[in-house]
């Protein structure tokens, strides 16, 4: 499993990602979580797809978020956060 950082506007995304397939399938955590409750999950997911887990600002190793997540992500604003990354 990768870790890596996607740079966006309001800092950086930390991200796993296992396999590389030509699909990706997102592991979006819920709440005060991380990317890291996906850790056990990944590599089984990674045998068929492309399993990437993110964690939001704020969480796990991302950047401090400067206004609250839900103030300034929308759906197309995420989705374009997913592509970067």
């Amino acid at each position: 499993m990768k870790k890596a950082y996607a740079d966006i506007p309001e800092g950086q995304i930390h991200y796993r990602i296992g396999r590389k397939w030509r699909d990706r399938y997102w592991l979006l955590h819920a709440g005060v979580n991380s990317s890291d409750e996906f850790t056990r999950a990944m590599p089984f997911l990674s045998k068929s797809y492309c399993a990437v887990a993110m964690d939001f600002l704020g969480h796990g190793e991302s950047d401090d978020a400067a206004i609250p997540v839900s103030d300034c992500w929308t759906m197309p604003e995420l989705s374009l956060i997913l592509w970067i990354a």
